[in-house]
Protein backbone atom coordinates (compact mmCIF):
# COMPACT_ATOMS: atom_id res chain seq x y z
CA UNK A 1 0.00 0.00 0.00
CA UNK A 2 1.25 3.29 -0.65
CA UNK A 3 1.74 5.60 1.92
CA UNK A 4 -0.42 8.88 1.72
CA UNK A 5 1.46 12.31 3.33
CA UNK A 6 -0.45 14.77 4.04
CA UNK A 7 1.39 17.02 6.50
CA UNK A 8 3.97 18.77 4.60
CA UNK A 9 3.51 22.05 6.53
CA UNK A 10 4.39 20.52 9.67
CA UNK A 11 7.42 18.52 8.96
CA UNK A 12 10.37 18.10 5.57
CA UNK A 13 9.23 15.07 5.15
CA UNK A 14 9.90 13.39 2.56
CA UNK A 15 13.21 14.98 2.25
CA UNK A 16 14.28 15.31 -1.68
CA UNK A 17 17.36 12.28 -2.23
CA UNK A 18 19.41 15.16 -3.04
CA UNK A 19 19.50 16.29 0.47
CA UNK A 20 19.46 12.97 2.49
CA UNK A 21 22.30 12.29 -0.05
CA UNK A 22 24.06 15.60 1.08
CA UNK A 23 23.65 14.59 4.82
CA UNK A 24 24.94 11.48 4.46
CA UNK A 25 28.43 12.51 2.57
CA UNK A 26 28.64 15.47 5.30
CA UNK A 27 28.37 12.77 8.05
CA UNK A 28 30.73 10.80 5.93
CA UNK A 29 33.12 13.10 4.97
CA UNK A 30 33.13 15.71 7.64
CA UNK A 31 30.99 15.88 10.71
CA UNK A 32 32.69 18.97 11.77
CA UNK A 33 30.04 21.43 13.89
CA UNK A 34 30.35 25.28 12.32
CA UNK A 35 32.04 27.96 13.96
CA UNK A 36 33.33 25.55 16.41
CA UNK A 37 37.12 25.76 15.84
CA UNK A 38 40.06 27.12 13.63
CA UNK A 39 41.05 23.20 12.21
CA UNK A 40 39.80 22.10 8.73
CA UNK A 41 36.87 20.03 8.78
CA UNK A 42 35.42 23.11 11.16
CA UNK A 43 36.06 25.90 8.45
CA UNK A 44 34.34 23.18 5.53
CA UNK A 45 31.82 23.67 7.99
CA UNK A 46 31.90 27.26 8.17
CA UNK A 47 32.00 27.51 4.62
CA UNK A 48 28.70 25.71 3.35
CA UNK A 49 26.73 27.75 6.56
CA UNK A 50 28.19 30.97 4.39
CA UNK A 51 27.43 29.30 0.89
CA UNK A 52 23.96 28.08 2.30
CA UNK A 53 22.98 31.54 4.06
CA UNK A 54 23.79 33.50 0.73
CA UNK A 55 21.74 31.40 -1.43
CA UNK A 56 18.74 31.63 1.09
CA UNK A 57 19.42 35.53 1.09
CA UNK A 58 19.21 35.57 -2.65
CA UNK A 59 15.59 33.04 -2.57
CA UNK A 60 13.96 34.91 0.17
CA UNK A 61 15.43 38.30 -0.94
CA UNK A 62 16.78 39.55 2.05
CA UNK A 63 19.19 42.61 2.24
CA UNK A 64 22.44 40.42 3.21
CA UNK A 65 23.36 36.89 4.15
CA UNK A 66 24.17 38.33 7.65
CA UNK A 67 20.47 38.97 7.77
CA UNK A 68 19.61 34.76 7.48
CA UNK A 69 20.11 33.47 10.85
CA UNK A 70 19.33 29.41 12.02
CA UNK A 71 17.59 28.12 14.84
CA UNK A 72 16.53 24.87 15.70
CA UNK A 73 12.53 25.09 14.28
CA UNK A 74 9.94 27.83 12.87
CA UNK A 75 8.65 27.88 16.74
CA UNK A 76 12.57 29.01 18.03
CA UNK A 77 12.98 31.22 15.69
CA UNK A 78 9.20 32.99 15.63
CA UNK A 79 10.45 33.13 19.67
CA UNK A 80 13.78 35.09 18.99
CA UNK A 81 12.01 37.01 16.62
CA UNK A 82 8.69 38.92 18.46
CA UNK A 83 11.04 38.70 22.14
CA UNK A 84 14.07 40.52 19.86
CA UNK A 85 11.84 43.01 17.78
CA UNK A 86 8.82 43.65 20.36
CA UNK A 87 8.89 47.05 22.98
CA UNK A 88 6.71 47.46 26.22
CA UNK A 89 3.45 48.97 25.14
CA UNK A 90 3.79 47.88 21.30
CA UNK A 91 0.37 46.46 19.48
CA UNK A 92 0.41 43.63 17.57
CA UNK A 93 -1.94 42.47 14.81
CA UNK A 94 -2.24 38.69 14.07
CA UNK A 95 -5.43 36.58 13.03
CA UNK A 96 -7.47 33.80 14.54
CA UNK A 97 -6.06 31.53 11.33
CA UNK A 98 -2.17 31.73 13.47
CA UNK A 99 -0.60 28.61 14.17
CA UNK A 100 -0.19 28.20 17.51
CA UNK A 101 3.56 29.07 17.27
CA UNK A 102 2.55 32.38 16.73
CA UNK A 103 -0.03 33.02 18.93
CA UNK A 104 1.10 31.33 22.32
CA UNK A 105 4.50 33.74 22.75
CA UNK A 106 1.82 36.65 21.12
CA UNK A 107 -0.73 35.56 24.41
CA UNK A 108 2.59 35.42 26.79
CA UNK A 109 3.72 38.34 25.49
CA UNK A 110 0.23 40.24 26.28
CA UNK A 111 -0.64 38.47 29.79
CA UNK A 112 2.46 39.60 30.69
CA UNK A 113 1.65 43.09 29.56
CA UNK A 114 4.57 43.41 27.24
CA UNK A 115 2.36 44.29 24.32
CA UNK A 116 -1.06 44.83 23.33
CA UNK A 117 -2.41 42.31 21.07
CA UNK A 118 -5.87 42.37 18.53
CA UNK A 119 -6.45 39.14 17.00
CA UNK A 120 -8.52 39.43 13.46
CA UNK A 121 -11.15 37.06 12.60
CA UNK A 122 -11.01 35.14 9.33
CA UNK A 123 -14.41 34.57 6.95
CA UNK A 124 -15.69 31.08 6.97
CA UNK A 125 -12.88 29.91 4.06
CA UNK A 126 -10.32 31.08 6.47
CA UNK A 127 -9.07 34.04 4.83
CA UNK A 128 -8.63 37.52 6.42
CA UNK A 129 -9.62 41.25 5.24
CA UNK A 130 -7.30 43.57 4.67
CA UNK A 131 -9.75 45.78 5.96
CA UNK A 132 -10.18 43.86 9.13
CA UNK A 133 -6.59 44.73 9.83
CA UNK A 134 -6.46 47.92 8.38
CA UNK A 135 -8.99 48.82 11.14
CA UNK A 136 -7.12 47.07 13.94
CA UNK A 137 -3.91 49.23 13.11
CA UNK A 138 -3.54 51.63 16.01
CA UNK A 139 -0.50 54.34 16.28
CA UNK A 140 1.22 51.93 18.59
CA UNK A 141 1.39 49.06 16.23
CA UNK A 142 4.64 47.52 15.62
CA UNK A 143 4.03 44.38 13.52
CA UNK A 144 1.02 42.16 11.82
CA UNK A 145 1.76 38.87 11.57
CA UNK A 146 0.06 36.69 8.94
CA UNK A 147 0.51 33.19 8.05
CA UNK A 148 0.56 32.85 4.10
CA UNK A 149 -0.77 29.51 4.08
CA UNK A 150 -2.40 27.17 6.16
CA UNK A 151 -1.52 24.44 7.29
CA UNK A 152 -5.59 23.93 8.53
CA UNK A 153 -7.42 24.84 5.32
CA UNK A 154 -5.23 25.45 2.69
CA UNK A 155 -6.08 28.99 2.45
CA UNK A 156 -3.55 31.30 0.59
CA UNK A 157 -3.96 34.78 2.89
CA UNK A 158 -4.10 38.11 0.50
CA UNK A 159 -0.50 39.17 1.95
CA UNK A 160 -0.40 41.99 -0.97
CA UNK A 161 -3.20 43.79 -0.02
CA UNK A 162 -2.22 43.32 3.61
CA UNK A 163 0.87 44.61 2.58
CA UNK A 164 -0.36 47.52 0.65
CA UNK A 165 -2.44 48.31 3.89
CA UNK A 166 0.09 48.05 6.52
CA UNK A 167 2.36 50.54 3.86
CA UNK A 168 -0.18 53.21 4.53
CA UNK A 169 -0.01 52.96 8.39
CA UNK A 170 1.62 55.65 10.57
CA UNK A 171 4.19 53.95 12.32
CA UNK A 172 7.55 54.63 10.67
CA UNK A 173 8.85 51.31 12.87
CA UNK A 174 5.72 49.78 11.34
CA UNK A 175 6.67 45.97 10.06
CA UNK A 176 4.28 42.86 8.41
CA UNK A 177 6.10 39.71 9.39
CA UNK A 178 4.26 37.43 6.62
CA UNK A 179 5.22 33.81 8.23
CA UNK A 180 5.58 31.97 4.86
CA UNK A 181 9.41 31.31 3.88
CA UNK A 182 10.02 27.81 4.83
CA UNK A 183 6.33 26.36 3.71
CA UNK A 184 5.30 28.48 0.54
CA UNK A 185 8.67 29.95 -0.56
CA UNK A 186 9.22 27.61 -2.80
CA UNK A 187 5.65 27.76 -4.72
CA UNK A 188 4.66 31.74 -5.03
CA UNK A 189 6.74 34.52 -6.16
CA UNK A 190 7.15 35.80 -2.81
CA UNK A 191 10.09 37.85 -0.79
CA UNK A 192 10.94 38.65 2.40
CA UNK A 193 11.07 42.50 2.38
CA UNK A 194 7.73 44.25 3.05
Amino acid sequence: MNRVYLDHAATSWPKPVGVVDAFVNYQLENGSSSGRGAYGSSQVANKIVTNVRSLLAQLIHAGSANDIVFTSNGTASLNLAFSGILKPGEHVITTGAEHNSVLRPLRHLQNKRIIDLTIVGVDSNGEVSPKAIQEAIQANTRLVAVTHASNVTGCLQPLERVSEVCKKSRSPDFGLHPNRCARTENRFACGSRT
